[in-house]
């Protein structure tokens, strides 16, 4: 059986986002498991390097398996494409990953994945689009990134049902992630998104 997973930022000697990583654990526990809430940092060492930034992947089942620490190198995007996701569900963060590395293989560039119309996420980050004014986020996400969560419950982004022929609207977006918080994601123009195939 598969793990599910947390993929936390660590940096500048620090968990970031860690209440809400806590939160979705114990709420995929829950969810999966029936169990009760327990500590995410239990099986976390707290004597990392604090001048290097980390993925830490937190890898469990009904209690935690595994705590792999790697140094943070950000994904390189040069282009996007809407693909169909058809009937591809991820609700929860776990490995297994098999239907959206079909997508990443099927297409050049990194998948926007369209279902009935509605524009959800790409294969590892919820996305954000500026109108000019606002940064909106798509009402139909594939998973509630942690990133996602913080932006919303801080007014910072607001959700909004946003279809592919919605994207004349917006100017530019972002990809965004528990590595990739708002402030440092690489802003994009929507001229680069290839049509759905």
């Amino acid at each position: 059986m598969f793990r599910y997973l947390e993929t936390i930022r660590y940096d500048g000697g620090i968990f970031q986002n860690l209440s809400y990583h806590k939160s979705r654990f114990n709420r995929t526990r829950k969810d999966i498991f029936k169990l009760d809430p327990i500590d995410l940092l239990i099986s976390i060492p707290q004597n990392l390097n604090s001048q290097v930034t980390y993925r830490v992947r937190v890898l469990y089942r009904e209690s935690i398996d595994e705590v792999q620490f790697i140094p943070y190198l950000p994904k390189v995007i040069s282009s996007f494409k809407f693909v169909d996701g058809g009937d591809i569900e991820y609700s929860h963060k776990s490995e297994d990953r098999e239907s959206l590395n079909s997508l990443v293989q099927s297409v050049t560039g990194e998948p926007i994945i369209v279902k009935g119309g509605s524009i959800t996420d790409t294969t590892f980050g919820n996305l954000i689009f500026f109108d000019g004014r606002d940064w909106l986020t798509p009402d139909t996400p594939l998973l509630r990134g942690v990133e996602r969560e913080r932006l919303l419950d801080n007014g910072l982004i607001r959700e909004s049902q946003i279809t592919v022929t919605d994207l004349v609207k917006f100017s530019t977006f972002k990809m965004i992630n528990a590595m990739l918080p708002f402030d440092i994601a690489p802003v994009y123009s929507v001229d680069i998104i290839e049509s759905i195939q």
